[in-house]
C-alpha cells in the first residue's frame, strides 16, 4: 500500500485514488485557466437535487469543466448552498460577471462544451 492508504483492498484504493483526482479536478491552483459549468440547483426534494449535482458534476468534467453551483440551494439556510451540508465541492467561484455565462440545466453534453463559460 502507498502512504496513507493502509491495508485496503484494490477497491479501496481505486476509491482513494479516485476520490483524489475528483479533488484536484475541482481544485485547480488556478481557476483563471479553467473553464467552468455554472449549475443552479432545482427546487426539487433533497434526493433529486443530489441526483442533480452529480448529473451535472458528470457533465462538467466530459467537457473539461469545473463544476461551480449557483448559490442558494433550496434545502440549505440562506445565503448557503451545498456547502452547508458537504465540503465545498470546488474553489473556484462564478465568474464575476456570470450573467453572462450560460447557466446549465441542460441534459445534452453538446450544450455543455458549446457554453460560453
Amino acid at each position: 500500500p502507498g502512504e496513507g492508504e493502509g491495508n485496503f483492498s484494490a477497491e479501496g484504493r481505486s476509491t482513494t485514488l479516485t476520490q483524489r483526482w475528483l479533488f484536484e479536478w475541482q481544485h485547480p491552483p488556478s481557476c483563471r485557466d479553467r473553464p467552468v459549468m455554472l449549475y443552479r440547483t432545482r427546487s426539487s426534494g433533497m434526493g433529486a437535487a443530489l441526483h442533480g449535482v452529480s448529473w451535472a458534476l458528470a457533465m462538467a468534467i466530459s467537457s473539461g469543466r469545473v463544476l461551480v453551483p449557483i448559490r442558494h440551494w433550496y434545502w440549505a439556510p440562506h445565503p448557503f448552498g451545498l456547502e452547508y451540508y458537504f465540503p465545498p465541492i470546488t474553489n473556484c467561484t462564478p465568474p464575476q460577471r456570470h450573467g453572462e455565462c450560460q447557466v446549465l440545466n441542460s441534459e445534452t453534453l453538446e450544450e455543455v462544451k458549446n457554453a460560453r463559460c
